[in-house]
């Protein structure tokens, strides 16, 4: 049964995108509405505030390096909470104590007061906790839904979807802000179905929301912008700067004001009159104290952050104070500004070539220390150094594997088993393909090719991409898809701004060999497209990984990897989904590779839970012995 895909689309685009040949459309799905879940936004931190005796108190909960959870309260060390977390969120109780919610292996969100986990139910993709024992969530069907933090009570549906969300307080009262399905921010307080939800409008990369209904936002052009007041918000205020991620916090008396972390990877302040430099110290990630009760006052830009190297930070005044310990980041070593619903993972990568009549295949992945390591065939991990945000994989022109990476500089650097080689520029999101070919989204959030080589540049291709993924032909002739700012599929084969119109609502991509593509749709099914329009393959997907078994003229079979509602993976190659088992975090498969490769049944590479790697063929997974995968 064909499933209705396209979903209604923006009638405005962000300032500055790059004009795209838009060719007719395929008609053959109807559009309609949707959203999901923004796995890049997916919180591995949280920090909350409270009063106690008159006494103001914060606390910094962070996922550790075994998916436990951790806290630090009032900038001490971290005491462990145990438990096993994909997401975190912080809020405070009907008494105004602390508490963390988590998504948990299940899927289920999970409750920790400080005496152990009790299990709220539900299968939810995002959490945002507030106050009064107050939690948001998006559900599978990505509609919010409200909790109470009291087992059995369940889940109340409010049947707005949103892609993204992040609580807060009006007047002590709860409220949640959500990005939907068209980038409008959206207000209310979870009552009144979707209609009881205030259209704030904008176009949000990002939100993160805190007291006095106010919430702040990464537009189109990465500037942050402010909205507050009750009801329909008074009308959005640019604050300026450049993002690459924001949180709220409160000031001494009880006002919002908001962190960002800048293009120099510092971390900044805004309290209305622009932007104030806390120096330069590496952050990866940042969590204000957006949540707090009335009364609370907090030094000078108390912050708390992640920094080089994974440690935690706590920021009041002008210094920041170490807290030790090893927290997760979201997706590979920082959150990039990349802005898709369900980005590629970028921990690791696949590719396969041929040589000698040999085919072969290597895993690239990020370790523990943001290193990059690689297992060929499924052998163990060898340590390739370097300080990896994303890494993509790909060929050179003799077919040899190499890997791309940004480093902490965010520029691109290139390693063909030699060493690590700079190619300059400054990006925020990467995919290789064959024949020296990078494709990268820079600071404007144009797409642009590079070909290795250094000193030789980037070539602009423009448009404006959220998410990218190059593929090849057997020839070895390179293209990229990539998903606009309306959230269509679009196509470009290496000629500047000449794009072609695919259509569609992707929350995901991934790209295999001879123009093939596939999408998670609005409705999370998986669809592909060879050139001549969209067909639904049906499933629900987490995320995707193209593959190919074979790479020859007359023989090309692309298909596709998912994992799944159960965490487990599966494969498609073009009838049906077939189930190939485990618990899976993340799949990568060697969707490109030279003239003359002829992989395996069902070969992809794997994170397990636990951090292990795997490599998966025919029916069963093979351990990758020495790495652990960040």
């Amino acid at each position: 049964m064909l499933r209705d895909w396209f979903r209604q689309r923006l009638d405005q685009k962000p300032r500055g995108q790059a004009r795209v040949h838009r060719p007719r459309r395929s008609r053959s799905l109807r559009a309609e509405l949707d959203c999901l879940e923004g796995r890049a936004l997916m919180a591995a931190t949280s920090a909350v505030a409270w009063t106690s005796g008159g006494v103001t108190h914060s606390a910094f909960y962070a996922i550790g390096p075994n998916d436990n959870v951790e806290v630090s309260v009032d900038g001490g060390s971290f005491t462990n909470l145990g438990g096993y977390a994909k997401q975190i969120s912080a809020g405070l109780d009907a008494f105004n104590k602390p508490e963390v919610y988590a998504i948990g292996a299940d899927n289920a969100v999970w409750l920790n007061k400080g005496s152990g986990w009790v299990s709220l139910g539900g299968y939810l993709k995002e959490i945002s906790a507030t106050v009064e024992n107050t939690i948001y969530a998006i559900g599978t069907d990505d509609n919010i839904y409200v909790g109470h933090g009291t087992p059995g009570l369940g889940w109340f549906n409010t049947g707005l979807k949103a892609r993204q969300i992040s609580a807060g307080v009006d007047g002590g009262n709860p409220e949640v802000y959500a990005i939907g399905f068209n980038n409008n921010v959206y207000a209310g307080n979870g009552s009144g179905g979707p209609s009881g939800f205030a259209n704030w409008g904008g176009y949000a990369k990002q939100i993160s929301a805190t007291v006095d209904s106010t919430v702040y936002a990464i537009g189109a052009d990465n500037a942050v912008y402010k909205d507050s007041g009750s009801g329909s918000g008074t009308g959005w205020v640019s604050l300026g700067g450049y993002a690459k991620q924001i949180s709220a916090g409160i000031d001494a008396s009880f006002r919002p004001f908001v962190l960002s972390i800048g293009l120099n990877d510092g971390l900044w302040s805004n309290h209305g009159s622009g932007w104030v430099s806390f120096g330069n110290t590496y952050v990866t990630a940042v969590s204000g104290t957006s949540i707090a009760n009335f009364g609370v006052s907090l030094p000078a830009d108390t912050a708390y952050a992640v920094a080089q190297g994974h440690g935690g930070l706590q920021h009041e005044g002008t210094s920041f104070t170490s807290l030790g310990g090893s927290v997760q980041t979201p997706s590979g070593s920082a959150a990039n500004n990349t802005n898709s619903w369900e980005p590629a993972t970028r921990d690791t990568s696949a590719i396969s070539w041929a040589s000698g009549g040999v085919t072969h295949t290597a895993l690239y992945a990020i370790g523990p220390n943001d290193n990059v390591e690689e297992s060929v065939d499924g052998g163990s991990f060898t340590n390739l150094g370097g300080y990896a945000k994303q890494i993509s994989a790909g060929l050179d022109a003799f077919n040899k594997p190499e890997v791309y990476a940004i480093g902490a500089d965010n520029a691109v650097w290139l390693n063909k088993g030699s060493g690590w080689v700079s190619l300059g520029g400054y990006v925020k999101e990467i995919s290789a393909t064959v024949n020296n070919a990078l494709y990268a989204i820079g600071t404007d959030d144009a797409v642009y090719l590079s070909y290795g080589t250094p000193g030789f540049g980037f070539v602009r291709l423009g448009a404006y991409a959220k998410q990218i993924s190059a593929g090849a032909d057997f020839l070895g002739n390179h293209f990229v898809f990539a998903i606009g700012a309306d959230d269509a599929v679009y196509e470009n084969t290496g000629t500047p701004n000449s794009w072609i119109d695919l259509g569609g609502y992707a929350k995901q991509i991934s790209a295999g060999m001879n123009h093939v593509v596939y999408a998670i749709g609005g409705d999370n099914a998986v669809y592909e497209n060879s050139g001549s329009g969209w067909v639904d393959l049906g499933g629900y997907a987490k995320q995707i990984s193209a593959s190919v078994t074979s790479a020859a003229s007359g023989s090309l079979g692309s298909f596709v990897f998912a994992i799944s509602l159960n965490d487990g993976l599966w494969s498609n190659h073009g009838s049906s989904w077939v189930s190939l088992g485990g618990y899976v975090t993340e799949v990568s498969a060697p969707a490109a590779g030279n003239f003359g490769i002829s992989l395996p049944g069902d070969l992809a590479y794997v994170v397990g839970q636990g951090h292990a790697g795997f490599l998966h063929k025919g029916t069963s997974f093979v351990s990758i012995s020495g790495g652990t995968i960040e």
